[in-house]
Order: structure tokens, then C-alpha cells, then sequence
């Protein structure tokens, strides 16, 4: 009986579609990629749980506020955060958070068995890693602009604007990624998910979907986000007046104001840190099809998964914003 499969030289096996492209089924890890991988799962799995107790602290504290007076509930700074649009938003970028990080702690599985498969585990993994990644990237750059219309521009938001901007980020984040499978997948080009080098994702095959339905969001929230940010931090600082005018002449803050000021401007730098080493291994290989550094690209995976989530956690405990929402 003739094998649909054939394997190379690593004992990898690979399948011929009908457009002549071949994709990968099974590939075995390296010893540097096993330790590699292992890394990754831990510290996905350690964000994960980190993650987890964050939102139980949460519910905790709704829970403890919900039979409060009204008169202690509003000079509570933690019930005020939570019941504000910027608090929605916050929960809503820890649950896609949590979402994307699940997805790479499933890698520890194929690090247990030295391997990884193409099959339903793998789709499953690939589609909450881009799922997670492009929701979280909408609900960042929903906090920066919402954030930009309250203290730059100094208007009060609806509560139907803010829920109309809640269902819009998850519609988005759902349509984007269901876009790929049902607008660019074909026969010729086999499955929207598959192995992607060390773990599943958009297959190789789809190079420039997968910049549209996934990169393109990160980097759009990170750049966008950067800018609203510094407007901000020059609009806190003083630099920029009520009548939107640049002065180079700061006025003086207060140590409260001066610490959300920061705090504006090192939240989206810090995302762009986050992003941009992962994201940039990447769109190396998509564009040369040729593999990154392996130790380059592990090592942005660790700090991505260990790093964004101390920063959210550092946000959500900041709450010398939470009474300006």
C-alpha cells in the first residue's frame, strides 16, 4: 500500500495537495525547540493562572461591593473601576489575554511527546492563539481611544456609546478570524490551520491572509495606540492647552498626576515591546520563508507570555486612573 505521506531526511512528514504545495503533518522537535517549546508552555501556563486569580480578585471584590451602600460603594475606587467602561474593557482584554495564552500552554502536550500533529488539537490551539491575539489587540486599542476621548478631549461617554463599542470589539474579533477559513482557504492550499515551525497556526501556506487576519491587528493597535498615548502624556504634562495649542513650557502636576501621565505614556510602549520581537520573528519567515533565530524567537515568546501579563496586572492594580472613568 503506497503512503499519502512523504518524509524528509528529520523524519518529518509532509502531504502533497492537489496544487502541487506541500504542507506538514507531523514534525519532530529538535532538542533545542523541545527545551524551547517547554519554556514557552511554562510561562504560558504560569500566565494563565496568573491571569485566572486576577479575575477571581475581581469577582471577589464585585461580590464584597455588592451589598455595600451606594454612598461606600462610590468612595470605593476598586468598585468604581470595575463598573466603568474602562474596567469593562480591562476584564475584556484579560479574558482575550487568557485566551491566547491557553492556546500556547497547549504546546506542552507536544512538548511531552517530542512532537506535533496536524488534527483537531492542533486546530483548536491555532484558532484560540488568533483569536486571543487579534481580540486582545482591538480591546488595547478600545482602551487607548477611550482613554484619548475622556481626558484629551474631555468628553463624557454614553453609556450606549461604551456598550456599543463592548459588542463591536468582540463582533470584530470573532469576524476577523473567521474570515480565513471561510474567504481564503481552497483545496489547492489545504487547511487554514496547521503547523506553523514549532506550533500550530495559520498554515504556511496562507502568507499574506495571515498578516491580514492577524499581524495587521497587532500593529495597528500598538501604532495607534502609541500615538493617542503621547498625545496624552503631552496633554497631562501641560504641553498641550485647552485650545489644543503646543507649548514647550510644562505646567506643574501633582504626584497623583504626574504618575498617571507616566503610566499613559508606558502603557502602549510597553505593548509595542510586547509585540514587536514575536511579531517580527514572524514576518521574517513569511516574507524570506526561512526560519528566524530559534533562540531569538523563544525567548520573545517567554517574555510576551510572562510580560504582558505583569503589565496587566500592574494596570488593573493602578487605579489612580479608575476615578477619572
Amino acid at each position: 500500500m503506497t503512503s499519502i505521506f512523504e518524509i524528509d531526511k528529520n523524519n518529518d512528514r509532509w502531504r502533497m495537495l492537489p496544487g502541487g504545495v506541500y504542507i506538514l503533518f507531523q514534525h519532530h522537535y529538535t532538542p533545542p525547540e523541545f527545551r524551547g517549546v517547554l519554556a514557552v508552555s511554562i510561562a504560558s501556563i504560569i500566565s494563565v493562572i496568573a491571569i485566572i486569580s486576577l479575575l477571581i480578585a475581581i469577582v471577589i471584590s464585585i461580590i464584597r461591593n455588592w451589598r455595600l451602600p451606594e454612598t461606600d460603594k462610590r468612595r470605593d475606587k476598586r468598585h468604581q473601576f470595575i463598573r466603568s467602561h474602562a474596567g469593562i474593557y480591562f476584564i475584556c482584554m484579560l479574558l482575550s489575554t487568557l485566551t491566547f495564552t491557553l492556546g500556547f500552554s497547549l504546546s506542552l502536550y507536544w512538548a511531552i511527546r517530542g512532537r506535533i500533529t496536524f488534527g483537531t488539537f492542533c486546530t483548536i490551539q491555532a484558532a484560540l492563539k488568533q483569536f486571543g491575539n487579534v481580540a486582545t489587540a482591538l480591546w488595547v486599542l478600545a482602551i487607548a481611544i477611550h482613554t484619548f476621548v475622556i481626558v484629551f478631549l474631555q468628553l463624557r461617554v454614553a453609556k450606549w456609546v461604551g456598550w456599543t463599542g463592548f459588542a463591536i470589539v468582540w463582533i470584530l474579533s470573532a469576524a476577523v478570524v473567521i474570515a480565513g477559513p471561510l474567504i481564503y482557504t481552497t483545496k489547492e492550499m489545504g487547511p487554514w490551520y496547521g503547523i506553523s515551525a514549532q506550533w500550530c497556526w495559520t498554515s504556511d501556506t496562507y502568507v499574506m491572509p495571515r498578516f491580514i487576519t492577524e499581524y495587521l491587528w497587532m500593529f495597528l493597535s500598538a501604532g495607534a495606540s502609541f500615538v493617542l498615548y503621547t498625545l496624552l502624556f503631552l496633554k497631562l504634562r501641560g504641553h498641550i492647552g485647552s485650545d489644543l495649542r503646543f507649548s514647550f513650557r510644562a505646567r506643574p502636576l501633582g504626584a497623583d498626576m504626574s504618575r498617571v501621565a507616566h503610566q499613559m505614556l508606558w502603557y502602549p510602549m510597553v505593548y509595542a515591546v510586547l509585540v514587536f520581537p514575536i511579531a517580527g520573528c514572524r514576518i521574517y519567515e513569511i516574507k524570506t520563508f526561512m526560519m528566524s533565530n530559534l533562540e531569538v524567537k523563544m525567548g520573545s515568546a517567554v517574555f510576551f507570555m510572562l510580560f504582558a501579563v505583569g503589565h496587566f496586572i500592574s494596570y488593573g492594580t493602578e487605579l489612580a486612573v479608575a476615578s477619572r472613568f
